[in-house]
């Protein structure tokens, strides 16, 4: 995430100029054990209704935040959930023998990649 400084403020004692672009780190927050214990785990638990008071707003930006944030992320979701509901009607996802149990992850990527990747076998389900 990026941004242009508008106006002249020091925050932490640091100073920043009208035109300097700030970068927020949203990769590595991301990763940070301070705000994510076991941050390279999967846990999609820590995203129940139930936890989501144990996250703090500004440390989980996978769109962004406010009146900036990514305007296609409503969409991007809607599409993924139909996609996916498309999906599991049809067929099922199997492990394959080769992919590796715990998943680990590649390191220094932007993106979360599964190192060595996830092989799955689809198979069709049966029509009843």
């Amino acid at each position: 995430l990026s941004r242009i400084c508008s106006q002249s403020t020091t925050v932490a004692g640091v100073r920043f100029t009208p035109g300097m672009r700030v970068e927020i780190p949203a990769h590595a927050m991301h990763y940070d054990p301070e705000f994510f214990p076991d941050p390279e785990s999967f846990k999609p638990e820590r995203f129940l209704p139930e936890n989501k008071d144990s996250i703090n707003t500004y440390t989980y930006l996978p769109f962004g935040v406010g009146p900036r944030s990514c305007i296609g992320m409503r969409l991007g979701m809607v599409q993924v959930k139909q996609i996916l509901y498309r999906l599991l009607q049809i067929v099922t996802f199997e492990k394959c023998a080769e992919t590796q149990v715990p998943l680990s992850f590649a390191k220094g990527k932007v993106l979360l990649e599964p190192d060595p990747p996830i092989l799955l076998r689809i198979v069709p389900r049966i029509k009843s």
